[in-house]
């Protein structure tokens, strides 16, 4: 460890030569509260994963990653050790801070022998990857290709994956990309398009002119039964719009969770 780094560790509890990442942002460098704080982010659904990564291995650990539970309160944690995964399920939140804490703060791993070995399903991931295609209306040759793709790089495609989905959902119109400084007038227009065979109203006159697509998106929503206007979550500040039936947005945002990337309703993105 350098001086510098040693310093700003011991001195100021802040760890800039590892690395935290999670569904919303990827950065080099961050306080000791950066953990349980994404941690409580991701208990209240807006992350879907949090790993941190060490410089050097850690007792061979290079990552350490907490993902949802089989329970809205239960964290699995994954360990990377020398090219093999481990596992250990249905921990509290608040004991998986504490060992990831330790990690960063003191270099130590949890007991080793308490973790199950472990190994990505690539027809897993592919099947649930085409499961969300298929909600949201991405033509079935484009989907099959993607999952084809998907299902032969397995877990370390599912980014590109991700990306390429929401691109194809853009030029097929099923989806608009939104700047987050957008006008009233532009919102207005892009959500008229999606919902336009679905006879939705959007009443214009209820949106306040300098309020943005978070409190303009609440309103939409308000008063639809039926359908929800989501966004997917594509890591930036930006918005991917869509409109979803009920039952189709609580299916697809499931199918997000499981390949740890997120769809919501656009106000809480």
């Amino acid at each position: 460890m350098r001086l510098y780094h040693w310093i700003q560790a011991k001195m100021f509890s802040t760890y800039e030569d590892w690395c935290l990442k999670c569904s919303s942002m990827n950065r080099h460098g961050f306080h000791i509260v950066g953990t349980e704080n994404e941690l409580k982010s991701m208990r209240d659904g807006y992350n879907m994963f949090v790993e941190i990564c060490p410089p050097q291995a850690v007792e061979g650990c290079t990552s350490m990653k907490a993902i949802s539970g089989a329970t809205a309160d239960q964290v699995n944690l994954l360990l990377e050790m020398e090219g093999k995964r481990y596992c250990r399920a249905g921990l509290s939140y608040d004991d998986a801070a504490q060992i990831m804490k330790a990690f960063v703060q003191k270099r130590v791993l949890p007991d080793v022998a308490e973790y199950e070995p472990t190994e990505d399903d690539p027809k897993a991931i592919a099947d649930t990857f085409a499961a969300l295609a298929n909600i949201l209306c991405v033509d079935v040759a484009d989907g099959k290709r993607l999952r084809k793709k998907l299902q032969a790089s397995g877990a370390k495609g599912i980014d590109a994956a991700w990306e390429a989905l929401c691109k194809k959902l853009v030029r097929s119109g099923r989806a608009v990309g939104l700047d987050w400084k957008s006008e009233k007038e532009d919102f207005v227009a892009a959500v008229e398009a999606l919902a336009a065979d679905m006879g939705l109203a959007v009443d214009a006159d209820l949106l306040g002119e300098m309020d943005g697509i978070p409190a303009w998106s609440k309103a939409v929503n308000a008063p639809w039964e039926d359908h929800v206007l989501a966004a997917l979550d594509m890591n930036s500040e930006d918005y991917v719009l869509l409109v979803l039936t009920r039952a189709d947005f609580v299916r697809a945002a499931e199918c997000a969770r499981v390949l740890l990337h997120r769809i919501a309703r656009a106000e809480e993105m």
